[in-house]
């Protein structure tokens, strides 16, 4: 297994995707928001990655809102 430090951000920004698409899947699953918490806890990296994730899904939103009211 590869120490978090070792990896690159594409790398730790995909696990952030990977981990929010299982909560995603299956909200009702606990272990997923725990392995979500102990993977946010591993590395302050880990966290930078998340707020990214939380930047583009807000801003993805925008853009669909945009698209979805030029289309009306």
């Amino acid at each position: 297994m590869r120490n978090h430090d070792n990896l690159t951000d594409t790398e730790i920004f995909a696990r952030a995707v990977d981990l929010l698409l299982k909560i995603t899947d299956e909200p009702d699953e606990p272990a997923h928001a725990r392995n979500l918490a102990a993977w946010l806890d591993a590395s302050p990296r880990h966290r930078a990655a998340l707020v990214e994730l939380d930047m583009l899904w807000e801003a993805t939103g925008e853009v669909l809102s945009s698209v979805r009211n030029a289309r009306e």
